[in-house]
């Protein structure tokens, strides 16, 4: 099991919601922590497909809500299990949200609404990558932590450049809506307030 004081730092926060969220498609990421012996945060790496921009990059195993979800917390835990074969009701425990990110869909310029769920793993889950990944990997948090790790990644769309944060880990570029993500998470384990930093990252997002 995690630090206690890892879970009850996410439990504690106040994310940040929106109010008019239920005007537009709303999706869902399991955002999964373990110790292992210090603690990690899972990610997976999209399979590319040609004409999305985001395929191929760093993620938070997620995704659209579906009908049948009761609330978005089933949708992070049936996207958790579909896309890695890990089962939240067997070898997780809830520990909370973070705030809600605003973004566009893949293939048009709608708005849409990634609510992230946080989860402590335990046991051995049986690990079963869907087609729509091809890569597992656990950042460690210390990673994360250190300022001389943050780099600067220029991302281009519609024929502008734009110079955004990233990280490089294990050969792969982690940015954009996840970093916002983890860089929340971070904030919160560290006693920091991340309001500020946080809306400018998701304003920016909607770009």
């Amino acid at each position: 099991m995690l630090n206690k004081s890892l879970e009850e730092a996410v439990a504690n926060h106040r994310p940040v919601r929106i109010g008019w969220k239920h005007h537009f498609q709303e999706a869902a990421i399991a955002v999964v922590l373990r110790e292992n012996p210090a603690p990690e945060v899972l990610l997976v790496r999209r399979a590319t497909r040609k004409g999305d921009p985001w395929s191929g990059d760093l993620a938070c195993p997620g995704g659209v809500a579906q009908p049948n979800d009761t609330n978005l917390l089933e949708t992070a835990k049936r996207e958790l299990l579909e896309e890695t074969g890990m089962d939240a009701a067997l070898n997780a425990r809830y520990w909370g949200r973070l705030s809600i990110v605003p973004t566009r869909t893949h293939n048009r310029l709608a708005p849409m609404i990634v609510s992230p769920f946080c989860f402590g793993i335990f046991g051995n889950p049986g690990w079963q990558l869907s087609g729509e990944l091809n890569k597992r990997i656990w950042l460690p948090l210390d990673f994360l932590a250190d300022p001389r790790n943050r780099l600067v990644h220029q991302w281009k769309i519609g024929g502008f450049s734009f110079s955004v944060p990233c990280y490089q880990y294990d050969g792969e570029l982690l940015w954009g809506l996840t970093l916002i993500v983890l860089d929340e998470l971070m904030d919160i384990l560290h006693g920091r307030r991340p309001y500020i930093r946080a809306w400018m990252g998701r304003l920016a997002h909607l770009l």
